[in-house]
């Protein structure tokens, strides 16, 4: 995971993109869960990001769902 730390991944002032420390939204992470994914390594760090993802992307389907129901929904 050596892009973990690269440009796209960082802020204009050098800081790492974060997150609050709760999740605002679902399958984000929280700043926990980056901190031990920025510390794994090998496959346990490998596992962890694509557990991170599919809880992340599951999130973005929670969302499009609910954004399709409330667009179609008549109030």
């Amino acid at each position: 995971m050596w892009w973990w730390h690269g440009p796209a991944h960082a802020h204009a002032d050098g800081g790492a993109v974060r997150h609050g420390a709760g999740a605002s939204m679902p399958g984000m992470a929280t700043l926990a869960e980056l901190d031990a994914l920025s510390a794994a390594r090998g496959r346990e760090g490998e596992v962890l990001f694509l557990q991170m993802m599919k809880r992340h992307h599951d999130g973005g389907v929670a969302m499009a769902r609910a954004q399709i129901y409330c667009s179609t929904t008549v109030r």
